[in-house]
């Protein structure tokens, strides 16, 4: 489902590549393997029950594209699936972009999404349920604040789209979805897959006689991308507050991948060390390989903490050339300056740098002089 992993030609000679998953469905252990074939440049999935094991899975990538894997669906595909299914492992929708926004009609005339823009507008006009639901979920994923994500009127666009277009409403007035912040629209495509997914899935276990799933997988692929940073540090929690406004006695799984402090920081109040991981995937210095390293969690507090701490490996948080100046003072009150750079050597020159890097109120200015000058002291 989008998964980016190749592997290097030479290994082929000394094994198969492979990536194994596993995992516990009712009790029991299910899993797959996915091989990697050179011949035909792509990885290959045996099914192993899991479609009938793993939920409902959606994954969600930071360029738009994403991918549904719906076991209540499997029985009602058709070629576009099994083609897709032949060339990607596991029967999945997978969708870009631009399918997202305006949907995917095949030549033998079958819509398998109609895509936000159409689905919201018919959504909205009939009153169902969807735009109830939508409606929770933007509410619940709306920033910080009193300024929640509200819909206007459809409106049409320009003479060339005969389509009606979904608005947002602002303090201005309203704007088409497509005209909206990059933040916004990312928001947006996340309430309407989640929506989408959870009524499509119910739609198709009551053509197929099934009970719906009681469990979801999100994997979410950098949140934080475009979104302000007060949005960042309450993107998680208020995506699991989403959730639970589509069906609260579902259970949901989340996997985020994130560069942000700000998006740790917020997972403080809601990370239980019983059930929850924090996994760093990092360069091994000796072997030069990527691995992934289970790391304790810690409550750090801000995201200041998180920025100073062992997973971003950052010595201060503060711009790098203030940085530089500081471990370099620091150096120097050790007695080590013959270790700075040839231009940090000296007292004068350190001084000067951290007069040129530093706010006129560090707190490290004053330990900088006491640390030099004791004579500073007021005692």
């Amino acid at each position: 489902m989008g998964i980016s992993a190749w592997p290097r030609p030479e290994t082929e000679r000394h094994c198969d590549p492979a990536i194994c998953a596993s995992w516990l469905s009712r009790g029991q252990r299910v899993g797959i393997v996915s091989s990697h074939q050179f011949g035909r440049g792509g990885w290959r999935s045996g099914r192993n029950n899991l479609l009938d094991s793993a939920g409902l899975v959606l994954f969600l990538r930071n360029d738009g594209e994403s991918g549904l894997l719906d076991p209540a669906r499997a029985g009602l595909r058709g070629e576009w699936y099994r083609s897709a299914a032949e060339s990607t492992g596991p029967m999945h929708e997978k969708l870009n972009s631009n399918q997202a926004w305006n949907g995917v009609r095949l030549d033998d005339g079958n819509t398998i999404c109609r895509g936000l823009i159409e689905d919201l507008v018919t959504w909205q006009q009939t009153g169902g349920p969807e735009f109830e639901a939508i409606q929770r979920v933007l509410a619940a994923l709306s920033p910080p604040g009193p300024e929640k994500l509200v819909f206007g009127q459809p409106t049409r666009i320009s003479m060339g789209d005969r389509r009606l277009h979904p608005t947002l409403r602002v303090p201005y007035g309203e704007i088409p979805v497509t005209m909206a912040s990059a933040g916004t629209r990312r928001i947006l495509l996340l309430a309407y897959f989640l929506v989408w997914t959870w009524y499509g899935h119910l739609a198709a276990c009551q053509t197929v006689g099934r009970e719906p799933e009681r469990s979801i997988i999100v994997l979410l692929d950098e949140p934080e991308m475009h979104l302000h940073p007060r949005w960042q540090r309450a993107i998680v929690p208020s995506l699991l507050s989403a959730i639970g406004t589509l069906d609260k006695d579902l259970s949901v799984q989340l996997i985020v991948s994130t560069h942000s402090p700000l998006v740790l920081g917020s997972m403080g109040p809601i990370f239980d060390k019983q059930r929850d991981k924090l996994f760093e995937l990092a360069m091994d210095e000796d072997s030069g390989q990527v691995q992934v390293y289970d790391r304790p969690w810690h409550h750090s507090g801000d995201a200041t903490a998180w920025l100073t701490s062992d997973t971003f490996r950052r010595h201060q948080a503060r711009l790098r050339p203030a940085e530089v100046a500081i471990e370099a003072a620091n150096l120097f009150i050790r007695g080590k300056a013959d270790t700075n750079p040839e231009h940090l050597r000296t007292k004068e020159q350190i001084h000067q740098e951290l007069n040129r890097v530093l706010d006129g109120d560090d707190p490290y200015r004053s330990y900088w002089m006491v640390a030099t000058d004791p004579s500073t002291l007021p005692f």
